[in-house]
């Protein structure tokens, strides 16, 4: 029996690089625990079939207006560090690129999962004055650790609700 239901809403998190980042509702479900689900792409509808574990359940944000007034991502976090996301969101198209030359912006999350190993890396490499760039992206090593240290976070976070 499948996990999931239908109209859940889902992200692809284990499957063709292609997909993998993709979110869509369930629109049909086997007992063998396969899911298809509908994913809505520049006016396409692309409706692949998956097992349940390529899947991610896509918690409901909140929902009252404590719950909003709680989770305050914009004054709380993009107002604190408007140049730092910006830098993370260059760094993350620049491994995207790396990784996956010519196709769309995604994370695949299968290419690399020692995230702690990393952090700790990129704070050897991080340099007396904090400012190192990495030679290979050519972005500063604070860039990478803050996106590996979200990645981590992330994983932490999707393992918990799985």
């Amino acid at each position: 029996m499948c996990k999931y239901k239908l109209g859940d809403k889902v992200r692809v998190t284990n499957y063709c690089s292609d997909l993998v980042g993709k979110e869509g509702s369930v629109v049909e479900v086997t007992n063998t625990g396969d899911c298809q689900i509908q994913i809505v792409e520049e006016h396409a509808v692309l409706a692949p079939w998956f097992y349940e574990t390529s899947l991610t359940l896509i918690e409901d944000k909140p929902n009252s207006s404590q719950e909003r007034k709680n989770s305050p991502v914009f004054s709380g976090v993009l107002q604190y560090f408007p140049d730092a996301i910006v830098e993370i969101s260059r760094h993350s198209k620049k491994g995207s690129e790396k990784h996956h030359p010519g196709k769309p912006l995604h994370w695949d999350k299968e290419k690399s999962k020692d995230h702690s190993d990393c952090i700790a890396r990129h704070l050897i490499d991080i340099g007396p004055n904090w400012d190192a760039l990495d030679e290979e992206t050519q972005s500063y090593h604070a860039t990478a650790l803050a996106w590996r240290a979200l990645a981590l976070l992330q994983t932490v976070l999707e393992r918990k609700k799985s």
